[in-house]
Formats: structure tokens, C-alpha cells, sequence
């Protein structure tokens, strides 16, 4: 059975907001639809640990209810800090899970492919992996206007 902790109990604060960045919206869905609905739609996952705060716990259930699935989902309560929200995410998953992805919600383009990629590259010799992304960027300069 694979399992995903998925944490979504942050503040946005280095973003400015007043509220959970998950819960903006872009074409009529929240940032947290976006990314549930590509977790949901690799069919690898078959528990999903959302670490929410309290008192969004409800506004999750209402996003989940937009979005079809078969996937077992628990919720368990973020903590102070991001270590505290994994540790309660890991004290809710079941015990017969073969594999554990982690992942921030506040990353939607989450994939089939890379979800894949993940659970192929995880062992009993290699228990976990990271995805990323290079960054590549390109400076020019001019010396003069033509």
C-alpha cells in the first residue's frame, strides 16, 4: 500500500496573507483542489494523510467532496511547526503502508509521472526520495541600446 502525507496547515506568512495560500483560488478552484486532483488522478496513492488545521478541516471536506476518488483519506491537526505537522501526519499513517511520500500541497503540479518516479526509486536500501526541479535561469546584458 502506498501512502501520502500531505501538508497543508501552513500560515502563508512569506506570501503576506491572512489565510491559508491553499484556499486562494485560480479558474474557480483553490490551489489545494489542484493539487489533490493531480495526487488523485496518478491511481498510485491509496491513503492520503491531509495535516490541516483545526479549524480548516471542514473547508478541506467541502474540496474533497468536489473531486472523485477512491482514495482513503484521514485527517489529522498540523502542529506549530512543519516538523510537528510531519510527525502528526506520520503517527496517523497505517501501519501495513509498504511506501510514504510527503509532499506540501502548496505544490500543484504534482504528477502521475513523478509520483511513479518516487515509488520506483524508494527500497528498503533507499527510503525516501525528494523530487525537484532544476532551476535554470538566464541573465543578458547589453551594453548599449541598438
Amino acid at each position: 500500500m502506498n501512502s501520502m502525507i500531505l501538508l497543508c496547515a501552513g500560515a502563508g506568512s512569506r506570501v503576506g496573507l491572512s489565510l491559508n495560500k491553499l484556499l486562494l483560488k485560480h479558474e474557480n478552484k483553490t490551489l489545494a483542489q489542484y493539487t489533490l486532483e493531480n495526487i488523485f488522478s496518478s491511481n498510485q496513492i491509496d491513503e492520503l494523510i491531509i495535516v490541516v488545521k483545526n479549524s480548516e478541516i471542514e473547508i478541506f471536506k467541502n474540496i474533497l467532496s468536489k473531486i472523485r476518488h477512491t482514495v482513503k483519506v484521514k485527517f489529522t491537526s498540523g502542529g506549530k511547526t512543519r516538523f510537528e505537522s510531519v510527525k502528526n501526519g506520520l503517527l496517523s499513517v497505517d501501519p501495513e503502508s509498504d511506501y510514504l511520500l510527503i509532499h506540501d500541497c502548496a505544490r500543484p503540479f504534482i504528477n502521475n509521472k513523478i509520483i511513479k518516479i518516487l515509488l520506483n526509486n524508494i527500497d528498503k536500501d533507499t527510503p525516501g526520495a525528494i523530487p525537484f526541479l532544476s532551476c535554470s535561469d538566464t541573465i543578458k546584458e547589453k551594453e548599449k541600446i541598438l
